[in-house]
């Protein structure tokens, strides 16, 4: 182990490469956010818990609560590369329910910065999930759409 001076020299310089690789990140996350512009109005969410926290609630049963990242609409209105809390409950053979909101989205760019750092290695993933969404929704319209017009 290092001193005391040592370890605040280190964390000073982590510190610093850290406040830029963010701001480096959200650079990267508004130009995204603008090729998207023109992506359909449709939310997606990823079944990965940011800035995690397990605990146990009152009867005893194991509970998972933190960020959810995917793509909304915010309260702002606007489409969004967005993060919401959520909880998710396991039962007592540690089977787990769905996801439970207990917020609204908010532009994953307004994030705590560790929120912000645990998000980026899942960024591409949100778009796949869209790009996914996307295409099982026109399938069904156009499967409808047949089955209408006939």
């Amino acid at each position: 182990m290092g001193t005391m001076e040592e370890d605040l020299k280190n964390l000073s310089a982590v510190s610093s490469r850290l406040g830029a690789a963010t701001d480096a990140l959200d650079e990267t996350v508004a130009g995204l956010e603008e090729k998207l512009t023109n992506a359909p109005r449709v939310s997606v969410w990823l079944d990965v818990l940011l800035d995690e926290e397990q605990t146990e609630d009152e009867k005893g049963r194991q509970v998972r609560e933190g960020y959810r990242l995917g793509y909304a609409k915010v309260q702002s209105g606007a489409w969004r590369i967005a993060v919401k809390r959520s909880r998710q409950e396991f039962d007592r053979h540690g089977d787990a329910a769905p996801f439970i909101d207990t917020d609204h989205p908010t532009a994953l760019a307004s994030a705590p910065r560790e929120v912000r750092a645990e998000a980026a290695p899942h960024i591409e993933d949100v778009v796949q999930a869209l790009s996914l969404r996307a295409a099982e929704l026109l399938e069904g319209v156009e499967r409808a759409n047949e089955v209408v017009g006939t």
